[in-house]
């Protein structure tokens, strides 16, 4: 595969990780938007929240990966 094909593979790579980061974000904020209309109960916000924290957590560490794989 030539070097630019590579680049725009990884490029796409990357930009899908972020674009799940960023989804995962409007799902944060639909949840508390939706625990204020609604009083849905702390706990069950707590407990959607923190799934959601840790997808979170690993998109971005995957993304932190790539970028990484890039440098070296």
């Amino acid at each position: 595969m030539s070097e630019q094909g590579r680049s725009s593979e990884e490029f796409n790579d990357h930009k899908e990780s972020l674009d799940s980061a960023e989804q995962l974000s409007r799902d944060v904020d639909s949840m508390i938007k939706r625990n204020l209309e609604n009083g849905i109960h702390p706990i069950v916000l707590a407990a959607e929240l923190s799934i959601k924290a840790k997808q979170l957590k690993a998109s971005y560490g995957a993304f932190r990966n790539e970028l990484e794989q890039l440098d070296n």
